[in-house]
């Protein structure tokens, strides 16, 4: 009985080990570098669209599944995270079952063994895709905001009311002569730089901007 007992307890705590799992991550793996056997906690399916029968069971067939370009990359973490027991966190990407990739960030640390030595590794896998996409999107229209704005001649700023610091940008140097390093500024030094005769008129429609927040 008290065996059943231990085998139900160890089966409890496996199963709140998986959820804790998938909550954290989108999968977690462990893996014996003495027999190459790898275990998964996760949704696999879900993350790359292999059914259980065609997923990985050794670090080799995990291996093979990372586009070819990174495999070297990724091997290299590996093997020293179990020579040395360094944590490492790298990206790769991971071709799917419809032949597409995934962008993955994987973070992995190395367990001791009883007899000294690094034989296990576990490691927590998620799914960056939409973030890295969501980021390249982000870049790619400030870039051409940017060029839009240079060949327009326009200069362009960021005024933070608060703490009165401006980030300038746009065609700078082409319209007043200064590097954006030169125009590293407050507002209290933009302000000395406005003609006297225009500074008042120009600070009052700066306040009313402020109040109102129509330009």
């Amino acid at each position: 009985k008290r065996t059943n007992d231990m085998g139900s307890a160890l089966r409890r705590s496996e199963e709140r080990f998986r959820i804790a799992a998938t909550l954290a991550s989108d999968l977690i793996f462990e893996w014996n570098s003495e027999d190459d056997g790898i275990k998964g906690y996760g949704d696999l399916e879900k993350l790359l669209g292999y059914p259980k029968a065609e997923q990985p069971r050794t670090m080799k067939e995990a291996i093979g599944l990372i586009h070819a370009d990174e495999r070297d990359h990724v091997r290299w973490y590996v093997d020293r995270c179990i020579e040395t027991g360094e944590e490492f966190v790298t990206e790769f990407r991971a071709k799917k079952k419809d032949g597409s990739y995934a962008l993955l960030m994987c973070k992995a640390q190395a367990i001791s063994g009883e007899k000294g030595g690094h034989t296990v590794m576990m490691g927590a896998i998620n799914d960056i895709s939409a973030r890295k996409e969501a980021a390249d999107e982000i870049t790619g229209w400030k870039q051409r905001y940017d060029l839009i704005v240079a060949s327009s001649g326009q200069v362009i700023y960021d005024y933070n009311v608060r703490t009165g610091e401006i980030i300038w940008g746009g065609g700078i140097k082409e319209v007043l002569g200064y590097s954006e390093r030169e125009m590293n500024m407050g507002i209290d030094q933009w302000t000395e730089m406005i003609h006297p005769e225009d500074r008042t008129h120009t600070l009052k429609l700066l306040d009313s901007s402020q109040k109102t927040f129509i330009p």
